[in-house]
């Protein structure tokens, strides 16, 4: 029996020979979920994103992927953090929402969205790069940046990652990669999750968090092209026109 690694309401993901991870469906059921997967691999040419290495069909309908193995998550990293050194290093976190916003750049300029952006979603390789994983959820992007499969098929994401205007059923669009971003460093800054602040009466001392400093790092940083349908668009012109 191969050492399971992880897995989802998709698939299972085991560690493999030769420093490689095998991710089978859960079901047959889901196999289009694998099979979506690895087309969209095939054209990604990113250092942080999961890199495909093979895939093949068991039998007729049943197709399996092999990737570069990543021995953990950032669930179990911020654990370890938690356990050993009481809060997650600042300039990890900060390295981490580069890379992940180099990830999401990449996927956008291909004219997709990933639309499950979570912790367990961001995967750590054996040489310690952050790779975004998990691209049976990405969706297709209009000119206009906006979902075509729209905000219908969202409901196997996490609510809370969700931005207001696709809860209200309004629109879905590149902004929720970089909401769920959001969510992602909040809970690794705070130990807690971002609806819970809203539920408890949001602290007045959250404006001081290092997580606006880190906003503003990468905002600062015009090299990293990360314009959700243009080569040339940069964190701070998409806030800017957003």
């Amino acid at each position: 029996m191969l050492p399971i690694l992880g897995g989802g309401g998709f698939g299972a993901v085991y560690k493999f020979k030769d420093n490689l991870a095998l991710k089978v469906p859960t079901s047959e059921a889901y196999a289009r979920f694998i099979y979506k997967e690895v087309s969209f691999m095939k054209r990604i040419d990113s250092k942080f994103i999961l890199r495909l290495v093979h895939s093949f069909e068991i039998r007729p309908g049943l197709p399996v992927l092999l990737s570069e193995l990543c021995p953990m998550d950032l669930d179990i990293l911020q654990e370890y953090w938690e356990t050993f050194l009481d809060e997650v290093p600042l300039q990890m976190v900060k390295y981490i929402a580069t890379c992940v916003c180099m990830a999401i750049g990449h996927l956008h300029q291909r004219h997709v969205a990933h639309f499950d952006l979570k912790t367990n979603n961001v995967l750590i390789s054996l040489h310690g790069i952050p790779k975004l994983c998990d691209l049976g959820s990405v969706h297709p992007l209009n000119e206009a940046g906006e979902s075509i499969n729209g905000v219908e098929l969202m409901n196997f994401t996490l609510y809370k990652n969700m931005t207001p205007e696709v809860l209200g059923g309004d629109a879905a669009s590149w902004r929720v990669d970089y909401y769920a971003l959001g969510v992602l460093l909040f809970e690794l800054m705070e130990g807690s999750w971002l609806c819970d602040y809203y539920v408890n009466n949001f602290p007045t001392d959250v404006v001081t968090s290092p997580i606006l400093d880190i906003a503003q790092e990468v905002l600062a940083e015009e090299q990293l092209e990360m314009g959700p349908l243009t080569a040339n668009s940069s964190v701070r012109n998409i806030v800017d026109n957003g």
